[in-house]
């Protein structure tokens, strides 16, 4: 019989793990499957941060007509802070007065506007595709006896009905309605512009593909090692239990490196930040990370910290 590998409470001491099984259960029993409701699902292992959560590291531009991602609070995006500089204003004057072009208007993968038809049963649930219509109405509009008869003339005399929403895209964390292909409004349009370039014909396989674009306050464990996954939502939510920040642009640089690891437990933190000293959130989030787990694995072997010989008093 094999000794198990001794632990210790020193937190950048590699180890590894005893009985991956009893430990993935064990942090299981301890995690919560309702962390951040609304931002955190526990089916998909995706996160999309609030940008009006403070204890999210996530925000819009500051400009207050702009609606771009940003990885802090109180930072103008790329565009506005060119404007902002040919403006002459304050930064508190530009903000507030600064109108994105209506060309650019829409949020990035945002759904768009439904359908403008309407009955006294309710609205189309569905988005709008031309001309205010969904792409049924829209078909059906384009298909009137008289060419003549304009939208708004069409809507006052057909007997279409509302439709009910579709279900959401095969993209994973895809909040909009299916149209094609099981691809959104958004997606549909990235897929078609890529298919151009080569991509794959394969609408499924492009979804999987497009999952792992992640837009600023999004972040994704899927694909790490069954343990990892368990330990880093572990180590999330001791951070979260404390009152830190959870940062979505450092969890997935973090995610990224963790791939093809089998345990942070077997992380040697010093020689994983080699290269990445700048770059202080990451290496924040991993140190912090693998300081819980090093004390969550002393209570899953039933010991304390003063039990062994290095201490942690981080």
């Amino acid at each position: 019989m094999t000794t198990p590998a001794v632990l210790a409470a020193e937190p950048f001491a590699p180890v590894v793990p005893l009985d991956s099984t009893a430990w993935v259960s064990w942090l299981q029993a301890r995690v919560d499957l309702l962390w951040r409701p609304g931002e955190w699902s526990q089916q998909d292992w995706f996160f999309d941060g609030d940008v009006d959560n403070p204890r999210t590291a996530a925000s819009r531009c500051l400009t207050a007509s702009c609606w771009t991602l940003m990885p802090s609070r109180n930072l103008f995006c790329r565009h506005c802070l060119d404007a902002h500089k040919a403006s002459l204003l304050s930064r508190e004057e530009f903000a507030a007065s600064y109108r994105r072009p209506r060309r650019i208007r829409t949020q990035r993968g945002s759904e768009r506007e439904p359908c403008v038809l309407a009955r006294p049963s309710g609205r189309c649930e569905r988005p709008a595709h031309s001309g205010g219509l969904c792409r049924t109405h829209y078909s059906r509009w384009r298909r009137r006896p008289d060419q003549r008869v304009s939208v708004e003339e069409w809507l006052a005399t057909t007997t279409a009905e509302p439709l009910q929403a579709k279900p959401t895209g095969v993209v994973r964390g895809c909040a909009n309605q299916r149209v094609i292909s099981g691809l959104c409004n958004t997606h549909l349009q990235s897929w078609e512009r890529e298919k151009r370039a080569g991509a794959t014909r394969d609408p499924e396989q492009w979804a999987r593909q497009a999952a792992n674009r992640l837009l600023t306050s999004q972040f994704s464990l899927r694909n790490l090692a069954e343990p990892v996954r368990w330990e880093f939502l572990y180590g999330l939510q001791q951070r979260d239990a404390r009152g830190g920040v959870i940062e979505p642009v450092a969890a997935r640089q973090l995610a990224r490196r963790l791939d093809g690891v089998p345990s942070l437990l077997a992380v040697d933190v010093e020689s994983f930040v080699e290269g990445i000293a700048t770059q202080h959130n990451l290496t924040s989030l991993i140190r912090e990370v693998v300081r819980a787990l090093r004390r969550a694995a002393l209570s899953f072997r039933g010991l304390k910290p003063t039990d062994v010989d290095s201490w942690d008093l981080g």
